[in-house]
């Protein structure tokens, strides 16, 4: 008899809140249709394989004690101290990559990813005791990201559907409350055409704001309030006002890009903010910025199927993404 795990999870859009979040601001965040799945079996010996597919295949074979030869993977048994252990996974992330260029979408592969080994382990080694809780997956966070991060990549791929997200303190625990995405709101979701480093832009984030001369020191405050008239918006079920928190966020995301010397709003990103907003509708960078998806928003459907098409013609790519309710799923197999 062989047991085996299967875990999976969501990736994310991040509507509103992008940076203040890193310092206690809201975050309105959507798990999305697009989902990392794990595959993991306990090893026949002490040696350990792995086939990831990101979305090129790999594989790679380690032994108990010793690196995998994979960053995140080492990460996770660090985390659950199961370094000792050897086991044999598949790792499956092709969802989350735009299929013509073969970029990340920037849709959170490696949190939804993260998640899903981290369940899918303990249940597999510690079938009794596993704590598959929020709070122990936040604990993950400070090994993911030194402490550095949100984790509100995480919280969406652990609970899914739509979250307001804060966390006032790195130590604290973060606050995460359900939301529902306004019914006479439609989006569409657009890859700007290439992938984006995000550690550098949060780097230069950072660094504008520990200046003590920092320019435009009034764009945390403005981006600050506009986070949370769009968090309020969507509680109230508020379409047009949660529309134009979106567009305002996103002309704010461009002055900030021009503070920290990132282009966190790309030329590709500013034509698609001006196409839309000339249809009544709104556009924004969906994360850091400088690339990778972004989120347009509408509120006729007829000016977000004109949308699509002016995006069509400048041949960037429309990955149909929908807010996905299901967040980490495991299952216990015997075969």
């Amino acid at each position: 008899m062989t047991t085996r795990v299967v875990a999976s999870a969501p990736g994310k859009l991040v509507i509103l809140g992008e940076y203040l979040v890193l310092e206690g601001g809201p975050c309105l965040v959507a798990a999305v249709d697009r989902r990392a799945r794990v595959e993991v079996r306990r090893a026949s010996g002490a040696e350990g394989r792995l086939a990831v597919w990101m979305p090129a295949a790999e594989h790679h074979r380690f032994v108990a004690g010793q690196p995998s030869g994979l960053e995140l993977v080492d990460q996770v048994r660090e985390a659950l101290g199961l370094t000792a252990r050897a086991f044999d996974a598949d790792l499956d992330t092709r969802a989350c990559f735009d299929p013509g260029s073969g970029e990340k979408l920037g849709i959170g592969s490696s949190a939804a990813l993260s998640c899903a080994l981290w369940a899918a382990l303990q249940v597999l080694f510690r079938p009794t005791l596993a704590d598959l809780s929020y709070r122990g997956l936040d604990k993950l966070r400070t090994v993911l990201q030194g402490g550095g991060g949100s984790g509100v990549d995480l919280a969406a791929s652990f609970g899914g559907g739509l979250q307001r997200f804060e966390r006032a303190r790195p130590e604290d625990q973060a606050s995460v409350e359900a939301m529902i995405w306004p019914d006479t709101l439609s989006f569409s979701a657009v890859f700007a055409g290439h992938g984006a480093v995000t550690k550098d832009f949060i780097r230069a984030y950072q660094t504008w704001r520990q200046r003590p001369d920092r320019p435009r020191s009034g764009l945390r405050a403005a981006l600050r309030e506009t986070a949370a008239a769009g968090c309020a918006a969507a509680a109230a079920g508020d379409a047009g006002e949660l529309l134009g928190a979106l567009d305002r966020y996103g002309v704010l995301m461009g002055q900030l890009g021009e503070a920290i010397g990132k282009a966190v709003v790309t030329p590709a990103h500013a034509r698609l903010a001006e196409v839309a907003r000339d249809l009544g509708g709104a556009y924004k960078p969906s994360g850091a910025g400088g690339g990778d998806v972004g989120i347009a928003g509408f509120t006729d459907s007829r000016a977000l199927l004109a949308f699509k098409q002016a995006v069509a013609a400048q041949g960037l790519a429309i990955p149909e993404l929908t807010i996905e309710p299901r967040g980490l799923t495991v299952e216990q197999q015997e075969s």
